[in-house]
């Protein structure tokens, strides 16, 4: 039975579990985020002037990393948004003012400032969009938590059960088996008094037989003797 039951749960197949995703890695978010960044200074470039496009594209990068990016790389995604940012921009704002200074001429402090500025200027932008992108990290680490705790309780539910089923199979095995023992005992001792029966009926049969034959032995010597006195009278 214990044979049986064991090789029923190794041909049994385990628990389907579909793969989830946790995200990509830091590495490819950040160069999602150079590349969209990327792509707007090039559309600055083309209309020499950093604004919406720039900002959108740096907006829809930044959800996009922080709805993709693997839990565990979250933390470090987030922090480097205005670094990359306040990079690109420089970056951005400096050709842009290159481009409009006369060929050969110096930058002046003005225009360095000026290549400068836009941080500030977008600042709140940038404030927004990483609040946003640490909001929705913080969501995704939560529900992932409480979904954690939800398939750690399934799988410990799902143990317990397992134990206590396989308490309950080893405790049936283990009356069985105590009462086939009992069953046997049982039956040997209803044979040990079977045959005790048959040799006391043999012995009773015997004694009976030996006590009609004396009875029957008594009773001749008593004829005998009567036969004897009667012929002794006559004579």
């Amino acid at each position: 039975m214990t044979n049986h039951s064991e090789q029923r749960r190794r041909t049994q197949p385990a628990p389907q579990t579909t793969p989830r995703f946790f995200g990509i890695s830091v590495w490819a978010s950040l160069i999602i985020l150079c590349a969209a960044l990327t792509i707007g200074l090039f559309v600055t470039l083309h209309n020499g002037l950093l604004g919406i496009p720039f900002l959108a594209l740096f907006v829809i990068a930044v959800l996009v990393i922080a709805l993709l990016t693997e839990p565990r790389g979250l933390f470090l995604t987030i922090a480097s948004i205005p670094i990359f940012f306040g990079i690109f921009v420089i970056i951005t704002s400096w050709f842009l003012v290159a481009n409009a200074t006369p060929d050969g001429a110096p930058l002046s402090k003005t225009q360095i400032i000026t290549a400068i500025y836009p941080i500030t200027l977008h600042f709140p932008v940038l404030a927004i969009a990483t609040a946003a992108a640490a909001l929705i990290a913080f969501l995704r680490i939560t529900l992932l938590k409480r979904s954690n705790r939800t398939s750690s309780k399934v799988a410990q539910t799902r143990r317990r059960k397992e134990v206590e089923a396989e308490k309950l199979n080893y405790s049936t095995v283990r009356k069985a088996r105590t009462q086939t023992q009992r069953t046997r005992r049982t039956h040997a001792t209803s044979t040990d008094n079977s045959q005790v029966t048959v040799e006391e009926l043999l012995r009773r049969r015997k004694e009976n037989s030996e006590r009609k034959a004396a009875r029957e032995a008594a009773r001749q010597r008593a004829r005998r003797s009567l036969g004897d006195d009667l012929y002794k009278q006559d004579s």
